[in-house]
């Protein structure tokens, strides 16, 4: 029953500094933003103002909300599917640089903004290729440990695979061209949400949940799999 509480507790404070941070980002800013700006345009929008104020609407609602809203849905996406992955292969340590997929993801959406293939692919060719680059952790881990000592082979293999796709990368930025293409991966891969709108928030909520339902729903399976192909690999072929 403590234990509840204090997860409870925790969850307010979390959720209560969560919106504090949300609301003090639409005042940071080159546009000076003032509260009662913020305050009429709150009012207007929910139906009991008049003025619109028309700088602190461009200001806020065309550009700092919808990046602050995407910033914090898929930070917490991003956590809650750091948290899966971790306790999908069951150690604390585990990031995504270590096996591969934060490579094989910047590769794939490098090769989709190279090919000008529009934001959607963008971020399907990302989920593809992140997918695909742990799943090449996978199978080669689990061959190599059936001749050789299991310990560090997970590791060492991912650093493999990572650094394939991140020569891959270089190799798509010296091709690219560098007055459009290449500024548009650079961007990608630092994590820029300049382009974001408020349009986009739909589609980034559905996208981040859906890639997380995934994550959820293969967890147990793929976790305890690869925890066998590591542990006991004579019991595998």
């Amino acid at each position: 029953m403590q234990k509840e509480s204090r997860n409870i507790v925790s969850f307010i404070l979390i959720g209560t500094g969560c919106l504090i941070l949300i609301i003090a980002s639409l005042f940071i800013g080159r546009f000076d933003v003032s509260m009662s700006d913020l305050r009429e345009l709150f009012f207007y929008y929910i139906g009991f103002g008049d003025t619109l104020p028309e700088q602190a609407d461009i200001v806020i609602m065309d550009i700092r909300l919808p990046r602050v809203l995407a910033a914090f849905i898929v930070g917490g996406t991003l956590s809650l599917t750091g948290a899966s992955y971790q306790g999908m292969f069951r150690n604390p340590m585990v990031s995504p640089s270590i096996l591969g997929v934060s490579a094989g993801s910047g590769f794939g959406a490098a090769l989709a903004i190279l090919l000008a293939l529009g934001s959607f692919w963008t971020q399907t060719f990302s989920f593809i290729f992140g997918t695909g680059a742990v799943l090449m952790v996978f199978l080669i881990s689990s061959t190599v440990a059936k001749r050789h000592g299991r310990n560090l082979t997970l590791i060492l293999t991912g650093m493999v695979v990572g650094t394939v796709f991140t020569s891959l990368i270089s190799l798509l930025k010296y091709v690219a061209d560098p007055y459009d293409a290449l500024p548009s991966i650079v961007y990608w891969l630092m994590g820029s949400l300049a382009d974001i709108e408020m349009t986009d928030l739909g589609f980034i909520c559905t996208y981040f949940n859906f890639r997380t339902a995934i994550t959820q729903s293969i967890r147990l399976e793929a976790g305890h799999a690869f925890f066998l192909v590591m542990t006991k690999p004579n019991q595998w072929g």
